[in-house]
């Protein structure tokens, strides 16, 4: 293997000798995985998110899995979140998928594989860029960035500070 190598939230990942592969070795369990897509290394984060393991960059795709071995690939760059880097993945219990970008949240409608822009924008600070956030049921917890936590109870439609903002 290359010397490159990466680990993150039970993930353990190396390139391999022409840099077109990933392999990935999750929390301890042999043997390798080769992952039949191919990811960009640069900037590459791991997320893990009611039982989903998560690798994705800021502005390309998305690769996710339940049982460790199957993976699943969504598109990260559509023309509603443009050029908008990605800072974090999360999936609820329901599996269905969100991500962050710059001051917004997205929901993504697999029927047509789009990104659908949940009203993050309407949180009490709504002039942060999201840093990060965390979805467990329906309860979204929302980190911004120079400020503090705000929380949802009804996926992302109304918005409150979460201990006063922390």
């Amino acid at each position: 293997l290359d010397p490159k190598l990466f680990n993150c939230n039970d993930i353990v990942m190396a390139t391999g000798e022409f840099k077109n592969k990933v392999y990935t070795l999750i929390g301890g369990i042999l043997p390798w995985i080769e992952i039949e897509y191919e990811i960009s290394w640069e900037k590459i984060k791991t997320d893990f998110s009611n039982g989903n393991y998560i690798i994705h960059n800021e502005i390309d795709e998305i690769l996710y899995t339940s049982n460790k071995y199957t993976w699943q690939k969504i598109k990260l760059n559509p023309s509603v979140i443009g050029n908008q880097k990605i800072s974090s993945v999360q999936i609820n219990v329901a599996g269905e998928v969100f991500i962050t970008a710059s001051k917004s949240l997205y929901k993504y409608n697999a029927l047509n594989y789009t990104w659908l822009k949940v009203n993050a924008n309407l949180h009490p600070y709504p002039g942060q860029t999201i840093s990060d956030f965390a979805i467990y049921k329906d309860v979204m917890i929302e980190t911004i960035y120079g400020h503090g936590v705000v929380i949802s109870l009804d996926q992302g439609l109304t918005w409150q500070t979460f201990e006063d903002g922390l």
